[in-house]
C-alpha cells in the first residue's frame, strides 16, 4: 500500500482516537466539578505542598525546606491511585497532539487536491481531523486542574523506588509543552496552522455554496429543493438535484452534512483568524452565524463562536505576525469587524432558526405523507427524505443547544433576547423527524433492493465506461479500481432483494478513499491533470456510487447518525422543560410527549462504542430519567381523568332539578328587590346551566371537549407510539397509563367511602359519583382499546371480594379468616362493625324500629344528633351499596359482622358456663335462688353482648334484603324456586347435600330460618354448638336477663315499638341463636350412630314401614328434631314469662326475701316476649298465652300508651286527643 493510501487509514485512526479522548475529557471535567473530586486535589493539609510542587514542575522543590513532607510522602499512595487515570489521559492527549499535528502538516504537503467535487471524502477527513484536534485541545483547556494533576502525580511518581527517572523527566518535559500550548491555546492554534492557510481557504470557499443555499429559506421553498411535487410524472425517478452545474455535486448529500459544515467553518476561523480579513471567507462566517451562535464542542458543552473570536481578536494579529504572509489588509480593525458581525448575528439568528424550522416541518411533513400514501416512492426519493430529516434533526439539536442559554458579547447584549430562542412547538418538528426515521426503518428492504439494482446495473456500467475513458492515466490506480469493479460486478449474481449484511460495502468505500488519496498525491498530480476531464467525471460518478452504497448496507447507521436526535438528552433542563410543555399542551402537542423518550432509548449512540462502562453508566441514568418522565405522564393522565370526573360530577349536580329550582328562586327574589340586585340577577341568569342558558351549556361543552381532546392526544398516542426500551427495561406506555388510571380509579373508589364523624356515609351519593367516574374511565380507557367494562369489573372484583374465603368440605361459607386491610370492602366492613357497636352502646340515640323496619335517630342533643341514620341505612341506600359491591362484597361485610358476632358470643358462653349450677337452680326454683346466682356472676356482660349480636344480625338482615331486592326484578322465578327448594331439601336430604343450594339462595339474598350456613360457620367456632350443657342452659340464661339491673335504665318508645337502648334487639339475637344452635346440635346428633339409633327406636312402627323406609325415616327424624326445637324455644318462653309474672306480683323470693325492684319497666318487658313470639316461627300465639295471659299483655300495652311503664309512674287520664296524639316519648 502506498504512503498516500495509508494517509486515509492514518486519519481515520487519529479521528477515532480524538473521539475517545473527548469522551474521557468530558467525564474528567464532570468528575472535577462534582462532589467526587479526587481528595488529593482538595486536601487542606497538603495545599501548600501542592502549590510549591506546581511552581517547580517539572522539577521537585527542595523537600528539606518543606514542612510536612514526610506526611505527604506517606500520603503519596492515595495520590497515585486517584490521579493515575487523569494523568494517563493527559499523556494520551500529548501523544495525540503530536501525531495529529504531524498528520495535518503532512497532509497539506502530500495532498494537492482538496476539491469537494472530486476528492470529497479526503477533504472531509482532513476537516474532521482538524476539528477533532481543536476540540480535544479546547476540552483540555477547560480542565483547570491540569497543571496540578500533572505536577502532583509526577512528583509522587518520582518518589517511588525503582523508577526510571530519565523516562519520567522526558515525559514530564513533553507534558509541560502540552500544558504551555493549552495555557495560550488560541495563539498556539494560530501559530500551528499558519502555514496551512493557503490550503484551507479553498476548502472554506467550497463550503460556501452549500451553506448559502441553506441560508436562503425562501429560495429553497420556491425552488422545491425538498419537495418533489413539481416533478409531476417524473416523481418516480431518482432524485438528482445538483448543488450547481460547475461542481455537479448532489445537493441532498451536501445538505445532509450541513451541520458538520457549520462546525467546520466555526473551527476553521478559530484556527485561521486571518481569513476574517478576506471578504469571501467572512461571508461564509456570516452565513453560519446567522443560523448558529454556538456549535458543539462535545455533547452539551458548546463553543460560542462570537466570544471565542472576541478572545482571538485580543491576541491577533500580534507584532510577531507577518501581515504580508497572512494577507492582512491595512487599517482594518478586527475587533470592529467582529463587533458588527456579532451584532447582526445575535439580532437575526433566532428568526433564521425559527424560519428554517417552520419550513422543514412543512416539507418533511409533506414527504412523510407522500411516502405513507405511496410507500414505493421512498426509494427514489430517499436522498431527499434523508436530507430533509437530517436538516430538521440539526435544527432540533440546535434549538436545545441555544435554549440552554448563550453567553454573548457585552456590546451585543441589548440585541439578545433569550425568549426569542424558545419554541413551544419544537416537538412538532421532532414528530416529523421521527416519522421519517420510522418510515426508513420500516421500508429498508425497498430502499436496499432499489439501490442494489442501481449499483449492479447502471453504476457498474457507467464506472466501467468512465474508467475506460481515462485510459492509461489511471494505471497506478488499477489495483483499487479492479477491487471496485469486482464488488459492483459481484452484485449481478446475487439476489438484490436479500437484506445486506451491515458494512457489506465498507471495504468498497475504503478502497475508493485510498484510490482518491493516491490520485491526489504529489506523485500523481501531473498524470491526473492530463486526464482532468475524464477523471473528474469518474470521481463525480463515484460520489453518487459512494452514497448509494451507503443506502444499500448502512441505512440504520445513516438514521442513527443523521436523523436520530439522541443528542438532545444531554440538555437536561431544556429537555425536561420541552417535555413538560408538550405533555401539558391541550392543542395537539401532547401526542408528541412520547417522542422525548426516544433520546433516552438511543442515548448509547452518544457514547463511544468501545467504552461499555460509559454505555452502562449513561443507560442507567437514562433509565432513571425515563421512570421519572413516565411517572409524570401517568400523573398528568390521572390529572386529566380527575378533572374529567369532577367536571362530569359538577354537571350532574348543576343539572339536578332541585339545584335549578333554588337558583331560579334566588334570581326571582333578587329581581323583585330591584336596583343593582336585579341587574346582577339578570347577569347571573346567563351563567345558569341547563335550559336556563344555552350559552352556559355551550361553554361547558367546549370545556368538556377540550379536556377530552387533551386526553385523546396524550393517551391515544401512547398506543400508537408502542413499546420502547431504555437500558435493560422495556416500557409499554399504553399499559402503564392503563395501570395508572385503574390505580387512580381504585384510590378514588376508596375516597368515595371515606367519611368523618360529622359527615355520614351516603351510599347513594357514592353511587352517583361512581357513575360519573365510570363515564370518565370510559372516555380515558377507550382510547387504549381496553375492554372498559372488564377493566372496571376487575377493579370492583378486586376491591369487593373476600379472597380469604376458601370453601371447606363441610360448610361452604366459612367464617372470615382475615381480609386484606388495604381492600375497600374491608374498610366498609369495619364501618358496619363500628356502626353496630355504636348503635349497641347505651345512649347512642340510634334505635331499631320494628314498626319501620329500620334504624332511626331519636337524639336531639349529643354526639349523634346530626347522624341521620334513617338516610344512611334505609332500603334505597343499601340497594345502592349492594349494586356497587355485589354478592362477594355482601359476603365480605357479612364475614366481618359475623366475626364481631363470634367475639360477642364468647361472652355469652362464658357466662353460661361459669353459672351452670345456679342456672339449673334458677330454672327449678322459679327465681327463688336468683339473687345467689347474680351475686356470683353479674349478667350485664351477657346483656350487652346479646344486644350487640342483635344489632349485628339486623344489619346483616338489611344487607340481605337489599340484595334480595336487587335480584327480585331480574330473577323473580329463580328466587321463588330457591326459596321453595331450600325449605324442601331441609327436610328430605342431609344438611351437606343441600348446602350448595342454600349457598346459592344466600347469594340471592334469601335467608332461611333453619339453614343459615354463614351463621352456622360463625357459631361453629364457639362451644355453644358443641357443649350440650351450655346449649340446654342458654334459654335459662336468656330468661334470667329479665332480672338484669340494666332494665332500670331502659325506656320504651311506643311510637317505634322499641326500647331506647335497643334492649329489644336481644330478642332478635335469641331467635336467631336458638334456631342456628339447635340446627348445629341436631346435625351433630344425626352424625352420631348412637343418638341416631335412639332417634330411630323412638319412632313408631308405622313411621318406619313402607316402600321407602330409609327416606321416610330421615324425614320423620327431622320432623321429630323440629319438635324438639319447638320444645327448646318454648322452654325459654315459659321461664321468661314466669320471671316476669313473679316480678309483676312482687313475689320474688331470695335468701333475704327482698321485694322486686320497682324501677324496671315490667309492663314494657312483657311486650318483648310478644315481640319474640312474632319473630320465632315455631312459637304460636297460643303458646305465649299459655304462660303469659293475653289480657295481661293487652293491659300492659294500654298502660304504656298512657305513660305508665314502671310501677312508680302515674297514669295519664285517657282522652281521645291523648289517644290520637303522639306519646310522650316522641316529644322528648
Amino acid at each position: 500500500m502506498s504512503t498516500a493510501a495509508k494517509t486515509v487509514d492514518h486519519m481515520k485512526i487519529l479521528k477515532d482516537m480524538g473521539d475517545g479522548l473527548l469522551n474521557r475529557l468530558y467525564h474528567l471535567k464532570g468528575a472535577l466539578l462534582s462532589k467526587s473530586k479526587p481528595s488529593c486535589l482538595v486536601d487542606a493539609d497538603t495545599a501548600k505542598i501542592r502549590i510549591k510542587i506546581e511552581k517547580k514542575f517539572p522539577l521537585l522543590p527542595d523537600t528539606q525546606k518543606i514542612q510536612g513532607w514526610d506526611a505527604f510522602v506517606a500520603y503519596s499512595p492515595i495520590v497515585l491511585t486517584e490521579l493515575a487515570g487523569p494523568f494517563e489521559l493527559i499523556v494520551d492527549i500529548m501523544e495525540f497532539s503530536v501525531l495529529s499535528k504531524n498528520a495535518l502538516k503532512d497532509i497539506t504537503v502530500s495532498i494537492v487536491d482538496f476539491k469537494l467535487a472530486r476528492n470529497r471524502c479526503l477533504t472531509l477527513m482532513y476537516l474532521d481531523l482538524l476539528v477533532v484536534y481543536i476540540r480535544v485541545m479546547k476540552m483540555f483547556e477547560l480542565i483547570e486542574d491540569r497543571l496540578t494533576i500533572v505536577a502532583l502525580y509526577t512528583a509522587v511518581y518520582n518518589l517511588q523506588p525503582e523508577v526510571d527517572r530519565s523516562f519520567s523527566s522526558t515525559r514530564a518535559n513533553r507534558v509541560k509543552l502540552l500544558l504551555s500550548d493549552a495555557a495560550d491555546l488560541n495563539r498556539h492554534l494560530i501559530d500551528l496552522f499558519s502555514s496551512s492557510l493557503v490550503f484551507v481557504k479553498p476548502i472554506l470557499l467550497q463550503l460556501r455554496d452549500t451553506i448559502a443555499v441553506a441560508d436562503n429559506v425562501e429560495k429553497m421553498r420556491n425552488d422545491y429543493l425538498l419537495n418533489p411535487i413539481n416533478e409531476g410524472d417524473h416523481m418516480s425517478h431518482p432524485t438528482l438535484k445538483m448543488l450547481n452545474s460547475p461542481t455537479n455535486v448532489s445537493l441532498c448529500s451536501e445538505l445532509v452534512s450541513l451541520e458538520k459544515y457549520y462546525e467546520y467553518v466555526a473551527y476553521i476561523f478559530v484556527a485561521f483568524p486571518a481569513l476574517l480579513y478576506q471578504e469571501p471567507c467572512l461571508e461564509v462566517l456570516k452565513f453560519v452565524t446567522n443560523s448558529r451562535l454556538v456549535v458543539e464542542l462535545f455533547r452539551d458543552i458548546s463553543l460560542n463562536i462570537h466570544t471565542e473570536l472576541e478572545k482571538i481578536s485580543v491576541i491577533f494579529p500580534s507584532p510577531a505576525d507577518n501581515p504580508a504572509s497572512l494577507q492582512l489588509p491595512k487599517g482594518l480593525k478586527l475587533k470592529v469587524l467582529l463587533k458588527t458581525v456579532s451584532r447582526s448575528s445575535v439580532a437575526s439568528a433566532a428568526h433564521k432558526m425559527r424560519e428554517r424550522r417552520s419550513y422543514l416541518e412543512a416539507e418533511l411533513g409533506n414527504l412523510n405523507r407522500l411516502i405513507t400514501a405511496v410507500p414505493g416512492l421512498i426509494a427514489p426519493k430517499f436522498p431527499m427524505l434523508l436530507a430533509a430529516a437530517a436538516l430538521a434533526k440539526s435544527e432540533v439539536v440546535a434549538y436545545f443547544r441555544h435554549a440552554e442559554g448563550v453567553t454573548v458579547r457585552k456590546d451585543t447584549k441589548a440585541h439578545y433576547v433569550a425568549a426569542h430562542y424558545y419554541a413551544e412547538d419544537i416537538s412538532n418538528l421532532m414528530r416529523e423527524v421521527h416519522q421519517a426515521s420510522v418510515a426508513i426503518r420500516t421500508h429498508r428492504g425497498i430502499i436496499s433492493t432499489y439501490y442494489a439494482e442501481y449499483l449492479a446495473v447502471n453504476d457498474a456500467k457507467m464506472v466501467h465506461k468512465l474508467t475506460t475513458a481515462c485510459g492509461d492515466g489511471v494505471d497506478s490506480l488499477t489495483i483499487y479500481l479492479d477491487a471496485i469493479f469486482a464488488t459492483l460486478d459481484g452484485l449481478k449474481g446475487t439476489n438484490p432483494s436479500a437484506l445486506p449484511t451491515v458494512g457489506e460495502f465498507g471495504g468498497f468505500r475504503l478502497t475508493w478513499e485510498r484510490a482518491l488519496a493516491v490520485a491526489s498525491s504529489q506523485g500523481m498530480s501531473q498524470a491526473i491533470r492530463a486526464i482532468a476531464g475524464p477523471f473528474d467525471a469518474l470521481a463525480q460518478r463515484m460520489l453518487f456510487v459512494f452514497d448509494r452504497s451507503l443506502y444499500r448496507d448502512s441505512l440504520d447507521k445513516l438514521v442513527d447518525q443523521h436523523i436520530d436526535f439522541h443528542q438532545i438528552g444531554w440538555f437536561r433542563a431544556t429537555f425536561l422543560s420541552a417535555f413538560s410543555v408538550a405533555m401539558t399542551d391541550p392543542n395537539g402537542l401532547a401526542q408528541n410527549s412520547w417522542l422525548f423518550f426516544l433520546p433516552l432509548q438511543s442515548i448509547r449512540l452518544s457514547c463511544h462504542e468501545e467504552c461499555p462502562e460509559e454505555v452502562l453508566s449513561v443507560s442507567i441514568k437514562a433509565g432513571v430519567l425515563a421512570n421519572t418522565m413516565l411517572s409524570d405522564v401517568g400523573d398528568f393522565a390521572v390529572t386529566l381523568v380527575t378533572f374529567l370526573w369532577d367536571f362530569v360530577s359538577y354537571l350532574q349536580s348543576q343539572y339536578h332539578p332541585a339545584e335549578v329550582g333554588k337558583r331560579a328562586e334566588r334570581i326571582a327574589q333578587s329581581k323583585q328587590r330591584g336596583g343593582a340586585a336585579a341587574a346582577a340577577a339578570a347577569a347571573q341568569q346567563d351563567a345558569l346551566p341547563g335550559v336556563e342558558s344555552e350559552v352556559w351549556a355551550k361553554k361547558q361543552i367546549e370545556r368538556f371537549v377540550l379536556i377530552q381532546q387533551h386526553l385523546t392526544w396524550l393517551v391515544a398516542s401512547a398506543k400508537t407510539f408502542g413499546a420502547f426500551k431504555v437500558h435493560n427495561l422495556e416500557y409499554t406506555p399504553s399499559l402503564y397509563i392503563q395501570e395508572q388510571v385503574l390505580t387512580y380509579f381504585t384510590n378514588r373508589l376508596h375516597s368515595l367511602f371515606q367519611t368523618s364523624e360529622r359527615t355520614p356515609l351516603r351510599f347513594s351519593s357514592s353511587f352517583r359519583k361512581l357513575t360519573c367516574g365510570c363515564l370518565a374511565m370510559q372516555h380515558a380507557l377507550r382510547l387504549l382499546d381496553v375492554d372498559i367494562s372488564t377493566a372496571v369489573q376487575d377493579v370492583f372484583f378486586a376491591e369487593f371480594q373476600d379472597s380469604t374465603q376458601v370453601p371447606p368440605p363441610g360448610l361452604p361459607v366459612p367464617l372470615h379468616a382475615g381480609l386484606d386491610q388495604e381492600k375497600l370492602i374491608y374498610k366498609i366492613g369495619v364501618w358496619f362493625v363500628e356502626l353496630a357497636q355504636q348503635i349497641s352502646r347505651p345512649g347512642s340515640g340510634l334505635v331499631w324500629s320494628p314498626a319501620h323496619e329500620q334504624f332511626v335517630n331519636v337524639t336531639h342533643q349529643g354526639s349523634n344528633a346530626d347522624f341521620a341514620v334513617e338516610t344512611v341505612l334505609n332500603r334505597e341506600e343499601l340497594q345502592q351499596l349492594v349494586t356497587m359491591i355485589g354478592v362477594q362484597g355482601v359476603k365480605a361485610i357479612e364475614s366481618q359482622l359475623l366475626s364481631a358476632l363470634a367475639s360477642e358470643l364468647m361472652i355469652v358462653t362464658k357466662f353460661v358456663g361459669d353459672n351452670r349450677n345456679y342456672l339449673r337452680q334458677y330454672e327449678s326454683s322459679y327465681c327463688l335462688v336468683l339473687n345467689a346466682a347474680v351475686n356470683v356472676q353479674k349478667n350485664d356482660a351477657m346483656f350487652d353482648a346479646l344486644r350487640t349480636i342483635g344489632v349485628i344480625l339486623l344489619l346483616r338482615d338489611m344487607l340481605h334484603k337489599a340484595l334480595n331486592t336487587c335480584y327480585a326484578t331480574r330473577f323473580t322465578d329463580l328466587q321463588n324456586a330457591l326459596r321453595d327448594g331450600t325449605e324442601a331439601l331441609y327436610f328430605y336430604t342431609e344438611p351437606q347435600l343441600g348446602a350448595a343450594l342454600a349457598c346459592l339462595a344466600n347469594d340471592m339474598g334469601i335467608q332461611s330460618e333453619e339453614r343459615d350456613l354463614a351463621l352456622c360457620a360463625a357459631l361453629a367456632r364457639t362451644n355453644l354448638a358443641t357443649d350440650k350443657d351450655i346449649l340446654n342452659l342458654l334459654p335459662v340464661a336468656a330468661a334470667a336477663l329479665f332480672v338484669s339491673e340494666k332494665w332500670e335504665k331502659s325506656r320504651y318508645l311506643l311510637r317505634l315499638e322499641a326500647f331506647e337502648n335497643n334492649e329489644h334487639c336481644i330478642q332478635v339475637a335469641l331467635n336467631k341463636l336458638f334456631s342456628t344452635c339447635y340446627t348445629l346440635y341436631s346435625s351433630n346428633l344425626g352424625q352420631d350412630p348412637k343418638e341416631s339409633a335412639d332417634d330411630t327406636q323412638s319412632l313408631p312402627e308405622s313411621d318406619i314401614e313402607g316402600p321407602e323406609p330409609v327416606e321416610v325415616k330421615k324425614v320423620a327424624t327431622r320432623l321429630m328434631k323440629r319438635d324438639r326445637y319447638k320444645q327448646y324455644v318454648e322452654r325459654y318462653v315459659r321461664i321468661a314469662a314466669q320471671t316476669l309474672l313473679v316480678q309483676r306480683e312482687g313475689e320474688a323470693q331470695t335468701q333475704g326475701h327482698k321485694k322486686a325492684s320497682t324501677q324496671a319497666p315490667h309492663r314494657c318487658m312483657s311486650l318483648m316476649l310478644e315481640y319474640f313470639a312474632a319473630l320465632c316461627p315455631v312459637v304460636e300465639h297460643g303458646t305465649l298465652e299459655k304462660y303469659l295471659p293475653n289480657h295481661l299483655v293487652h293491659t300492659d300495652r294500654l298502660d304504656v300508651s298512657l305513660g305508665k311503664q314502671k310501677t312508680a309512674d302515674v297514669l295519664r287520664p285517657f282522652t281521645h286527643a291523648a289517644a290520637s296524639a303522639a306519646p310522650a316519648d316522641a316529644q322528648e
